[in-house]
């Protein structure tokens, strides 16, 4: 069973990037983990935390009987996504094609990211559509 695991945050970039899981989830059986991190200095995690859970009921309803598990890790959300990568067959970021600094979890950082993973990373545009979507594929190992 493939390991996916999903940067989210609460840009459309990243639900766009769940709905391309949710989309291989409905094909082949698949694991998901979401993942967001926050610096507790700064960050409450109450919202991060409400996102993971309300990401994880859209996939549940999407496609009954997924595995999805959450993460919800203090730190950066590059180190997060590369130690959570460790465990994965698959990384799903979504990304603003037309605003790349947009947000950091959708912005600049799949194309930084795409170098340090430890599996095949998807970087998913944000005006992608399941009838004529083509993604940003990273085939291999960095």
């Amino acid at each position: 069973m493939e390991r996916i695991v999903v940067g989210v945050d609460d840009e459309a970039a990243s639900q766009v990037a769940v709905d391309w899981v949710i989309r291989r989830a409905s094909r082949e059986p698949v694991t998901i983990r979401l993942v967001t991190a926050f610096d507790m200095l700064i960050d409450a995690p109450i919202g991060d935390a409400g996102l993971l859970e309300r990401t994880k009921h859209r996939i549940l309803e999407a496609v009954p009987g997924a595995t999805v598990t959450t993460a919800l890790i203090d730190g950066s959300i590059m180190e997060a996504l590369v130690t959570q990568s460790a465990s994965a067959d698959l990384v799903v970021l979504g990304y603003h094609r037309r605003h790349p600094v947009l947000s950091v979890l959708s912005g600049a950082l799949p194309v930084r990211f795409s170098s340090r993973p430890h599996c095949t990373t998807v970087v998913v545009p944000e005006d992608w559509e399941p009838l004529d979507g083509a993604v940003l594929l990273r085939v291999g190992v960095g």
